[in-house]
């Protein structure tokens, strides 16, 4: 009977059915009662919770296998199970238990003969949790100890994984055109093999490369990443697909259907990091249509040490407070955030869309050394390592701080034009919205309500086209009572 159900759990993880494939091993852990067997059965059990996004059952099989491995001295397997452990803590949020279960193994098995299996896993697990600690260094270490374990070992697998983690470290140091040949030779391995998961994250990664570069196709890549991970059951890159969709979706400026996918993401998504990309797209999407504002869900991100996660979580906060009529609190939280959004993300990834709030809020509670140290780090970086999402919102940010400082009004037009193309030419259509109505409104101060009309009828069209019912309210109330020359 027991090996029969594990025959069928094989073939069940095969199809893309993890959770039926734990099912049926918790079936066969009740009819084995030998130690060694039970504990590869728990082993099984928790790589296939993980797939699953099952992660509390999941650490409890694999705490459970590396007992039994231990108690039998089979060090090498204990490894395994470790790293089956830390992958669970690390997918929940928790990347310092991950760590503190991973790394004594990785140590323990270094020089072991037969323990390569169980030192790639370890490597893996504990690059990507110091990733998700924005300990970018160590997180290339392993990786590089993983791509040669891999190479070793000629497991095609791993060394798609491996790649992956590699293509991340040199996105988050700025050298984007290396990543994305990285992940691309990362999916033609996949590919090659018929490796699903790889597959996925190699798409999904593409996407988060895009976003803020191509978002036609980084659309492309997160419905094909929503795919495949979904033919390979696995939850985690599921969530992260959908994630990456949405920010493309929201960067596009089209609400119904960011609106339409976040809904069905909100039902689905376990991962922290995701979930707290969703709830502030929530609150953006409240403010850009006119609906409340939501609170802070019961989601408990603030458990989790995922800086990424709690990045989002508070960007949420920041829309909060300025929705409530605290700009100052809003700015705060603003200031509070930038060193974090720079170490996890750096200029790249989500920053595109994560960075704009940030100097729009200081700029709101009239802080303009600290609007001014938000745009530091872009202004100081080399062009190459500005994308096309960055360097259009930098120049519509870099204009609209020195209109704030009553700056030169040829500087300040010229910037925030600059910045109106570029947002148009990237699709970026609601930001470019946006962007329109902030040089109107400031061409409207500059008694030049001739050239503030065409932009106010822009801006005005494009959020009635995208359903931006809250946008597109308070455009009418400044340009009918603040402004009246500027047109109804």
């Amino acid at each position: 009977a027991v090996l029969h159900l594990q025959r069928a759990a094989t073939r069940a993880a095969a199809i893309g059915a993890p959770a039926e494939a734990q099912r049926l091993l918790e079936v066969a852990l009740a009819h084995s009662h030998e130690p060694g067997g039970r504990a590869h059965l728990h082993l099984s059990a928790a790589q296939a919770g993980n797939t699953a996004g099952h992660y509390p059952a999941a650490r409890d099989h694999a705490a459970a296998a590396m007992t039994v491995f231990d108690d039998l001295g089979d060090e090498a397997q204990a490894g395994r199970a470790a790293a089956a452990q830390a992958e669970a803590s690390m997918q929940a949020g928790d990347n310092a238990a991950a760590i503190a279960v991973a790394a004594p193994r990785w140590q323990a098995l270094q020089g072991r003969r037969g323990a390569d299996a169980a030192l790639l896993r370890l490597a893996n697990v504990l690059a990507r949790a110091h990733l998700r600690l924005s300990d970018y260094d160590a997180m290339g270490a392993y990786a590089e100890q993983a791509l040669l374990l891999a190479e070793g070992a000629n497991d095609h697998e791993a060394l798609a994984t491996a790649l992956l983690r590699i293509g991340t470290r040199y996105m988050s140091i700025g050298a984007p055109v290396a990543a994305k040949l990285t992940f691309e030779d990362a999916g033609e391995v996949a590919r090659e093999h018929d490796l699903l998961d790889p597959l996925a994250s190699s798409l999904l990664n593409l996407a988060a490369l895009l976003n803020s570069r191509d978002l036609p196709g980084a659309i492309s890549y997160a419905r094909k990443a929503e795919e495949v991970a979904r033919r390979s059951g696995s939850q985690f890159s599921i969530d992260f697909a959908m994630g990456n969709h949405l920010c493309a979706l929201w960067s596009t400026g089209d609400i119904t259907a960011t609106t339409a996918l976040l809904d069905a993401a909100l039902d689905t998504a376990i991962s922290p990091t995701v979930r707290g990309t969703l709830r502030a797209l929530e609150v953006w999407l409240a403010d850009a249509t006119d609906q409340p504002i939501p609170s802070r869900s019961d989601d408990h991100i603030d458990s989790t040490d995922d800086g990424m996660a709690l990045v989002w979580q508070e960007s949420a906060d920041v829309a909060r407070a300025h929705a409530s009529g605290d700009p100052a609190h809003a700015g705060a939280i603003a200031a509070d955030i930038f060193p974090r959004l720079l170490s996890y993300y750096g200029l790249d990834d989500d920053f595109c869309v994560l960075w704009p709030p940030l100097v729009l809020a200081a700029l709101a509670a009239d802080d303009l050394e600290l609007a001014s140290r938000l745009l530091e780090p872009v202004e100081q970086a080399r062009p190459g390592q500005r994308s096309p999402a960055v360097a259009a919102q930098w120049h519509r940010l870099r204009g609209l701080v020195a209109a704030a400082r009553g700056g030169d009004p040829v500087f300040v037009e010229t910037e925030m034009r600059l910045g109106i193309d570029a947002l148009d030419a990237l699709g970026a259509h609601g930001y470019r919205a946006q962007a329109q109505e902030e040089l109107a409104r400031w061409l409207a101060d500059q008694h030049r309500p001739d050239d503030a009309a065409p932009l106010i009828d822009a801006a005005r069209e494009t959020y009635t086209e995208i359903n931006a019912t809250g946008w597109l309210a308070r455009l009418q109330t400044w340009s009918t009572s603040r402004h009246p020359a500027v047109g109804p």
